[in-house]
């Protein structure tokens, strides 16, 4: 599945135009026009005359208007140039100028080096090939390390367990420090109570936070203006309200488990609401297959969630009953 997208070309402007913006990274590399120093500046503003405009370029429009690029000779390119990548996004840039180009990102499997693109002109010349892993060694290693973090250099069954792993691991680490703090708290220590609330509102309500963006993403309305902000404004919200709830709350464990549990509802009723607003049965296996999938797999988060809590709730509250309160430390 190819995703394209579009940039068209600004209208030229009332004064000369501009210098391209120049980029050692850019296939399009070229010499700017020296700068006259602080010394000559003002001999050279008015005794010589200005620079002539700068010649056509790749790195900025023309700005001379062309029929829009061709995206089927820069796939084709790109097809020759990389056969074995799977390319899946596409785009243009300076749409309708003479100098509009396209860019074809795609995977070509080369050990831990995945991503590649081809960048073609207007009728779909090469312009310029981004092998997998970059042109030298720091962009070979930060490449190789995204794909094991990620674990994109597997399957879908290893990205599921990289998905577990990290969900039983935060979740062995919240407990644990439930279990240790709640002992201590006993004592009745202002600053471990403090700390106790803290790490249960900090942690579990991370995963609040993250249905939350789920569910404004959802009810926020496709018109508003700067609705990506609105968005990561209700993350963060939503962050430091379950923080608040955590330090107000008596228990600690108590509000990690509900905490939890309203995540776990939350992405539960996801699927529902997104086919209430749009018109479709969800987890339907024989409709769209990435929103089957989509659907399923935040169904199966919720869940992991939820059980997430039931595990907090139930694993705390046996050590506590079994371990005696930790004693503090003699004072020197």
């Amino acid at each position: 599945m190819i995703t394209a997208t579009a940039s068209a070309a600004s209208p030229p402007p009332s004064s000369a135009p501009r210098s391209p913006r120049c980029s050692s990274r850019s296939p399009c590399r070229r010499s700017c026009p020296p700068r006259a120093t602080s010394a000559t500046s003002s001999a050279c503003s008015s005794r010589s005359p200005p620079w002539p405009p700068p010649p056509a370029s790749r790195c900025s429009p023309a700005r001379a208007p062309a029929p829009p690029p061709d995206p089927a000779a820069a796939l084709a390119t790109a097809r020759q140039v990389l056969p074995d990548a799977l390319h899946y996004r596409l785009s243009a840039h300076h749409a309708g100028d003479a100098a509009a180009w396209i860019d074809v990102r795609g995977w070509a499997h080369d050990g831990l080096h995945h991503f590649a693109s081809v960048r073609a002109a207007r009728d779909g010349a090469l312009l310029h090939v981004g092998q997998p892993g970059g042109p030298g060694a720091t962009s070979k290693t930060l490449e190789a390390a995204y794909l094991l973090h990620s674990g994109l250099y597997g399957g879908y069954g290893v990205r599921l367990l990289y998905a577990l792993l990290a969900l039983f691991g935060a979740l062995t680490i919240l407990s644990g420090n439930l279990i240790w703090l709640e002992r201590r708290a006993r004592n009745r220590r202002r600053v471990d109570v403090f700390i106790a609330r803290l790490t249960s509102g900090g942690c579990a309500g991370a995963a609040a936070a993250l249905a939350a963006i789920f569910l404004a993403n959802q009810l926020l309305p496709e018109a508003l203006a700067d609705r990506v902000a609105w968005e990561q404004r209700v993350f963060w919200g939503a962050w430091l309200a379950s923080v608040g709830y955590a330090l107000v709350f008596p228990r600690a464990t108590a509000s990690a488990v509900h905490l939890l549990a309203l995540s776990g509802l939350t992405f539960l009723l996801l699927p529902a609401l997104d086919g209430a607003l749009n018109a479709r049965l969800p987890l339907a296996p024989t409709g769209n297959p990435y929103l089957f999938w989509t659907d399923l797999a935040l169904v199966a988060l919720g869940a992991l969630l939820l059980a997430g809590a039931h595990f907090v709730r139930r694993l705390v509250a046996r050590r506590l009953a079994s371990a005696p309160a930790e004693p503090l430390p003699a004072a020197a």
